[in-house]
């Protein structure tokens, strides 16, 4: 269980039943509902605690956001979008991090 009342809280984003932060040290943690892989800890299972999302490490992440039962990162530093969670018409299957897109800049 991560705890995050001593630590900065840069971002946060609500879903449906989910939740995911961003904090200053671009550690991201998520909580709440997770039958649809939403909170990216892979499995499905709910999490009452904000949890850290190891895969995501070292990768930069500056933005987060939550749709209704997803949520996606941006990472600066590497310049790619991921997202975990069930999508409009897509269901990510194994509930690890998966690279949607990949940009070269942002306008």
């Amino acid at each position: 269980m991560a705890t995050i009342a001593v630590r900065h809280v840069v971002l946060i984003s609500a879903g449906a039943s989910h939740s995911v932060a961003l904090l200053s040290d671009k550690v991201v943690c998520s909580w709440g509902r997770g039958e649809d892989g939403q909170l990216g800890h892979g499995d499905a299972e709910d999490s009452l605690f904000p949890a850290e999302l190891r895969a995501l490490d070292g990768l930069g992440i500056v933005s987060v956001t939550c749709g209704a039962d997803h949520t996606t990162a941006y990472s600066e530093s590497e310049l790619q979008v991921y997202s975990w969670g069930w999508y409009s018409f897509l269901i990510i299957i194994n509930f690890l991090v998966y690279t949607i897109c990949s940009i070269n800049y942002l306008y």
